[in-house]
């Protein structure tokens, strides 16, 4: 957390710059339409740029923790886009849903009781207010604007949630290294390994001792509606016991979790992050062709999207997809006619080329510089 200098505390009309990017580590915390938003104080602005503090909390003054105690800690995400915004609306859910009266110790341990998000622009953050703002759990949301330093200052474990080809504009900025000295950085970034992120933040003789945990997670989009497939990149050395149950914990509130090593993140990367996109377009394809037979355009996406869960979710316990074809199919049948037509359309080698291709350019995503 951040201490305010005693004159912000004294006057709640002054005026901050929210449009131009600052490092400075005094911050003041306002109500932005609605969102508590943190901006670093600018003096000297024109009214275009400004805008009015009406509210200022002060915090209690903090330096980096090394790691989580006691019961809970403060979750923070760093540029807080989509992805950012659908992992703590599955946090906040299942926050909503959970009875903190059976919570064991070890669990209040793993679960976050405060939140930290960091934005770039004022629409970024009345879309987590958008999206976030009927939960309960938002009142616990502090959201900094063009100040990625003091939200990761403020936070126990952080997760990077910027493009692939960003993360060097946010881990390299001023004071950065520092606050993230000793925390869990958890980064979901396709294409960029944790030596990528380590190089980043540490020269080579940094002390372990001031670095800090990174862990490789591969979320996918429909996390936002608690159906993602998070694959974990397991680490040597190990995570701890603590580390390792507080990252399978958040990303359980949004879906499955899977552990596999970092040589197969990428490939993961296609598997579990743009088979979506990838399923939706069949869905498109076999919706289309009974609307052009006269079937109801909604209807025929509700009825093309709906058969598409039941055979993943057979196939998730256990089932071959070999197995679920043949269940759904008859010889001569309009089924097996189907798929006699997909096999001369080479579907399925279409579908594994795909993913081929999307495996080279993943590879290729943590190379490319800001």
């Amino acid at each position: 957390m951040l201490q305010h200098s005693r004159s912000l505390g004294r006057r709640s009309s002054r005026y901050f710059n929210t449009g131009i990017h600052t490092s400075a580590t005094v911050s003041s915390r306002t109500e932005l339409a609605g969102v508590k938003t943190c901006y670093p104080p600018r003096p000297h602005l024109s009214p275009k740029t400004a805008y009015t503090a009406s509210k200022i909390t002060r915090m209690a003054s903090s330096n980096t923790i090394s790691s989580v105690k006691g019961d809970g800690y403060t979750l923070g995400v760093l540029a807080c886009g989509t992805m950012g915004n659908a992992i703590l609306g599955g946090i906040f859910q299942s926050l909503n849903e959970q009875d903190k009266l059976h919570q064991s110790s070890e669990e209040r341990k793993i679960i976050p009781n405060k939140f930290v998000a960091s934005v770039r622009r004022p629409e970024g953050a009345q879309k987590v207010k958008q999206e976030l703002g009927h939960y309960s759990q938002f009142e616990k949301l502090s959201i900094y604007q063009n100040d990625n330093t003091s939200a990761a200052k403020e936070s126990d474990v952080v997760i990077l949630a910027c493009a692939p080809n960003k993360p060097a504009s946010i881990l390299q900025s001023p004071g950065m290294k520092e606050a993230l000295s000793g925390k869990l950085l958890i980064h979901i970034l396709a294409g960029v390994s944790v030596k990528d992120i380590l190089e980043l933040l540490h020269d080579t003789t940094a002390p372990e001792t001031s670095q800090c945990t990174i862990v490789r997670t591969l979320p996918n989009a429909a996390a936002a509606v608690r159906q993602s497939c998070t694959v974990v990149a397991t680490s040597d050395p190990a995570l701890t016991p603590e580390h390792d149950a507080i990252v399978k914990w958040i990303f359980s509130q949004v879906g499955r979790v899977i552990y596999l090593p970092e040589s197969q993140i990428n490939i993961a990367a296609v598997l579990a992050g743009a088979t979506p996109a990838m399923m939706a377009t069949l869905i498109d394809g076999i919706a289309q062709g009974g609307i052009e037979l006269g079937s109801p355009m909604r209807e025929s996406y509700e009825m093309a999207a709906q058969a598409m869960i039941a055979p993943g979710t057979l196939v998730v316990k256990g089932a071959h997809p070999a197995q679920v074809r043949d269940s759904c199919s008859c010889p001569g049948g309009c089924t097996a006619k189907s798929l006699a037509v997909i096999e001369e359309g080479a579907v399925k080698g279409t579908l594994a080329k795909a993913v081929r291709e999307g495996v080279a350019v993943a590879e290729k995503l943590g190379a490319k510089s800001d």
